[in-house]
């Protein structure tokens, strides 16, 4: 049977490898606590329940994010850590029209624009890394 013997041409390759599976290991953050937003949504002072809450990267970095608020208008979202344009969203049912053979309903956007828009909201937030940043998000529908 033959006797299998490193080389230093074969450290050379075992130790690049080595490093590159290290620079791997820290550049996609495993072991590290996840990002996240705690919060809630109201709107005109009650709780926002079934909105759809977006988090959108200011700059160049991270990822969006989305989230449906539950029955109270709170959410938890895992996020990339850096600062974050919020859009929120939310329709009710104001009627129904008659759609071919049935009846759909007639949605109506509850959320003001300013707070709505991807590239326009009001809104935002900065997550610390690692971490649970605590989110209050409190709309007016007043000045739609």
């Amino acid at each position: 049977m033959p006797r299998l013997v490193a080389t230093s041409r074969s450290r050379s390759v075992s130790i690049k490898i080595a490093a590159v599976a290290l620079v791997a290991l820290a550049a996609c953050g495993c072991g590290q606590a996840p990002t996240r937003i705690e919060g809630v949504v109201t709107l005109d002072g009650e709780p926002l329940p079934n909105a759809m809450v977006q988090f959108f990267p200011l700059g160049s970095e991270g990822r969006t994010a989305a989230v449906q608020t539950d029955a109270t208008g709170r959410f938890l979202v895992n996020v990339s850590p850096h600062p974050m344009r919020v859009a929120i969203s939310a329709r009710k049912v104001v009627g129904q029209v008659k759609d071919g053979e049935g009846m759909a309903d007639l949605l109506e956007d509850m959320v003001p624009d300013r707070f709505r828009s991807p590239t326009a909201s009001e809104l935002s937030v900065t997550p610390a890394a690692g971490t649970v940043t605590k989110a209050e998000f409190t709309l007016t529908s007043a000045n739609r």
